[in-house]
């Protein structure tokens, strides 16, 4: 009875150190489960943070053209402009020679 007895304690023993191991394996997943929410969550706010980066990319490139479109519009009359005072400049050196005369 006493081998018995002994087997029974060693089984006992190793149930219990299986029950502990199994507990820590548990705790374990847990923790590794809470990192891979966490992780996830985060992974959907840079997403997010991305698409708004995106999209305000959009906006900056779609305001950059019409800028653009502007500043060429204002070059453009600018040298229209140009050539009138240039032309004005020539038709008041004409009046004045006429006058000089």
């Amino acid at each position: 009875m006493a081998k018995e007895k002994k087997e029974h304690i060693i089984l006992k023993s190793a149930i219990s150190d299986l029950d502990k191991e199994l507990s820590n394996l548990r705790k374990q997943k847990k923790t590794i489960d809470t990192r891979m929410n966490n992780l996830g969550v985060d992974i959907v706010d840079t997403q997010s943070e991305e698409e708004k980066l995106r999209n305000q990319i959009s906006r900056l490139v779609a305001k950059e053209g019409t800028l653009e479109r502007k500043r060429n519009k204002l070059k453009e009359k600018l040298t229209d402009t140009t050539g009138k005072i240039s032309k004005v400049r020539s038709i008041k050196e004409q009046l004045t020679d006429v006058e000089e005369s």
